[in-house]
Protein backbone atom coordinates (compact mmCIF):
# COMPACT_ATOMS: atom_id res chain seq x y z
CA UNK A 1 0.00 0.00 0.00
CA UNK A 2 2.91 2.26 0.56
CA UNK A 3 4.38 2.61 -2.72
CA UNK A 4 1.23 1.50 -4.54
CA UNK A 5 -0.43 -1.57 -6.59
CA UNK A 6 1.77 -1.26 -9.97
CA UNK A 7 5.02 -0.20 -8.43
CA UNK A 8 4.84 -3.55 -6.01
CA UNK A 9 3.91 -5.64 -8.51
CA UNK A 10 7.01 -4.47 -10.88
CA UNK A 11 9.36 -5.38 -7.47
CA UNK A 12 7.54 -8.85 -6.67
CA UNK A 13 7.10 -10.01 -10.62
CA UNK A 14 10.65 -9.17 -11.83
CA UNK A 15 12.33 -9.89 -8.65
CA UNK A 16 13.65 -6.20 -9.22
CA UNK A 17 16.12 -5.56 -6.63
CA UNK A 18 16.63 -1.52 -5.27
CA UNK A 19 19.29 0.41 -2.87
CA UNK A 20 18.04 2.63 -0.61
CA UNK A 21 17.66 5.49 -1.95
CA UNK A 22 15.18 4.26 -4.48
CA UNK A 23 13.59 2.90 -1.54
CA UNK A 24 13.35 6.33 -0.30
CA UNK A 25 12.52 8.18 -3.49
CA UNK A 26 9.14 5.28 -4.03
CA UNK A 27 8.12 6.13 -0.58
CA UNK A 28 9.44 2.61 0.89
CA UNK A 29 11.65 3.56 3.79
CA UNK A 30 11.47 7.07 5.86
CA UNK A 31 15.40 7.73 5.76
CA UNK A 32 18.29 6.44 4.52
CA UNK A 33 21.62 7.01 6.25
CA UNK A 34 25.05 6.30 6.05
CA UNK A 35 26.32 3.02 7.25
CA UNK A 36 28.81 4.55 9.70
CA UNK A 37 25.67 6.64 10.85
CA UNK A 38 23.27 4.22 12.05
CA UNK A 39 23.74 3.91 15.22
CA UNK A 40 24.03 7.17 15.99
CA UNK A 41 21.04 8.16 13.66
CA UNK A 42 19.00 5.38 15.10
CA UNK A 43 19.19 6.41 18.87
CA UNK A 44 18.46 9.89 17.78
CA UNK A 45 15.28 9.13 16.72
CA UNK A 46 14.72 6.70 19.37
CA UNK A 47 15.10 9.89 21.74
CA UNK A 48 12.83 11.83 19.83
CA UNK A 49 10.21 9.33 20.13
CA UNK A 50 10.75 9.02 23.82
CA UNK A 51 10.55 12.63 24.32
CA UNK A 52 6.80 12.63 23.44
CA UNK A 53 6.34 10.33 26.73
CA UNK A 54 4.40 7.03 26.80
CA UNK A 55 0.98 8.12 26.62
CA UNK A 56 1.30 10.60 23.82
CA UNK A 57 2.97 8.20 21.81
CA UNK A 58 0.01 5.87 22.88
CA UNK A 59 -2.67 8.42 21.34
CA UNK A 60 -0.68 9.52 17.78
CA UNK A 61 -0.44 5.78 17.45
CA UNK A 62 -3.92 4.73 17.67
CA UNK A 63 -5.03 7.94 15.74
CA UNK A 64 -2.83 6.91 12.65
CA UNK A 65 -4.06 3.14 13.19
CA UNK A 66 -7.89 3.92 13.80
CA UNK A 67 -8.15 6.76 11.41
CA UNK A 68 -6.26 5.44 8.53
CA UNK A 69 -9.54 3.59 6.81
CA UNK A 70 -11.58 6.29 7.77
CA UNK A 71 -12.69 9.37 4.99
CA UNK A 72 -10.56 12.50 5.55
CA UNK A 73 -13.78 14.40 7.42
CA UNK A 74 -14.24 11.11 9.81
CA UNK A 75 -10.54 11.22 10.50
CA UNK A 76 -10.19 14.58 11.12
CA UNK A 77 -12.79 15.13 13.65
CA UNK A 78 -11.80 11.37 15.15
CA UNK A 79 -8.34 13.45 15.54
CA UNK A 80 -9.38 16.41 16.63
CA UNK A 81 -11.47 14.80 19.68
CA UNK A 82 -8.72 12.93 20.90
CA UNK A 83 -6.63 15.62 21.00
CA UNK A 84 -9.35 17.54 22.62
CA UNK A 85 -9.34 14.29 25.32
CA UNK A 86 -5.78 13.79 26.15
CA UNK A 87 -4.80 17.97 25.89
CA UNK A 88 -7.62 18.61 28.88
Amino acid sequence: RLIGADKTMDLILTNKEIDAYEARSIGLVDMVVERKEIYSESLSLAKNILNNGEELNSVIKSVVRLGYDMDIDSALLFESRRARAFLG
